[in-house]
């Protein structure tokens, strides 16, 4: 077994490229070997909030691996806090740019901007810029929603 050391944006390269290889071969075979679903595990849980939108590496990656992801995500959407800029108090809304959520959950950010403006992603515009600010939870709801239809 060859062992990889990978962090932040490899990571999510790397999960990205193998959740491709993966939904290309699922069109071919339907049996993964192990070496595979233990990649897509150690994936999985090195980069939850990026695989969470993942579905052939979850898939790969099995149920318990599945179930370690979201709820390291819910984790991580509920324990985070920023500081509000208009009251300057802390707030459990963390929020990101529509392009950073978009690449977390591997779509475009016009997705992004139109389901937050249909109002099915929580977020907010910024009345001076016009920029959607995406709260971290608002984002895993929307994608739970959309995998869940």
């Amino acid at each position: 077994m060859v062992h990889l050391l990978l962090s932040g944006q490899s990571a999510t390269h790397a999960a990205v490229a193998v959740e491709e290889v993966l939904r290309a071969h699922s069109r071919n075979s339907p049996h993964l070997d192990v070496a595979w679903r233990q990649l897509a595990a150690a994936l999985a849980l090195a980069v939850p909030l990026t695989s969470q939108g993942l579905p052939c590496l979850l898939a790969a990656a099995g149920p318990e691996a599945t179930a370690a992801v979201k709820a390291e995500v819910r984790r991580i959407a509920g324990s985070r806090f920023d500081i509000d800029r208009d009251t300057g108090e802390k707030s459990s809304a963390v929020t990101m740019p529509a392009s950073k959520a978009a690449q977390i959950a591997g779509v475009s950010s016009r997705a992004i901007r139109a389901a937050a403006a249909d109002g099915r992603l929580a977020a907010t515009k910024d009345q001076n810029t016009g920029t959607w600010r995406i709260t971290t939870a608002g984002l895993y709801e929307w994608q739970e929603k959309r995998h869940a239809a």
